[in-house]
């Protein structure tokens, strides 16, 4: 995939990482294809795309990325065990990677509207997105929440 948008535009200056599956139930009650799938999406399929941007992001030492995570990876409900772990997961990786990437980009996690709205009041995610953005420029910060 990153082939053919550097081959069409050239390089890749910022990356969001935000697909996911939400498959509830119990862990005991849930089916191994289920669990396979959530973490498949969730995890590695942030995992390979952060892999392959930070190759393209590196070697131009500029670059921006966006992983999604959820409200679920702190606030875990019954029922949401497996989906919860994955969101854990995505915010390990971005701390990490932030860490490794810091001296060429910037990596910010953000969670889903839901909690954005407790947090900020009913702003929409690109506004928040904005606001996180001039908060690592003033203070050249990984920004997490």
């Amino acid at each position: 995939m990153y082939k053919k948008i550097v081959d069409e535009w050239g390089t890749v200056d910022i990356v969001v990482n935000s697909a996911g599956v939400c498959l509830t139930g119990e862990l005991t009650e849930e089916s191994l294809e289920n669990i396979d799938k959530t973490i498949d999406i969730n995890i590695k399929g942030t995992i390979y795309s952060c892999r392959e941007a930070l190759n393209i992001m590196r070697a131009n030492k500029y670059g921006k990325i966006v992983n999604m995570s959820s409200i679920a990876a702190k606030a875990c409900s019954a029922g949401f065990s497996v989906y919860s772990c994955t969101k854990s997961a995505v915010l390990a990786l971005t701390a990490s990677l932030g860490r490794e990437a810091a001296k060429i980009m910037l990596m910010l996690t953000v969670y889903v509207q839901e909690l954005l709205e407790q947090v900020c009041g009913k702003i929409s995610l690109i506004k928040w997105l904005e606001v996180k953005m001039l908060l690592v420029k003033k203070y050249g910060m990984l920004v997490t929440m």
